[in-house]
């Protein structure tokens, strides 16, 4: 139990991380409009 709630940062982190790269990968129209 311990292990999997050190271990969800880790993933809230890692989808952070996918989700601005992915939003960067994107026109900066895209980003102004949303």
């Amino acid at each position: 139990m311990l292990q999997i709630l050190l271990f969800i940062p880790i993933l809230t982190q890692l989808w952070y991380h996918l989700g601005f790269v992915h939003v960067n990968r994107l026109p900066r129209i895209s980003i102004i409009n949303i």
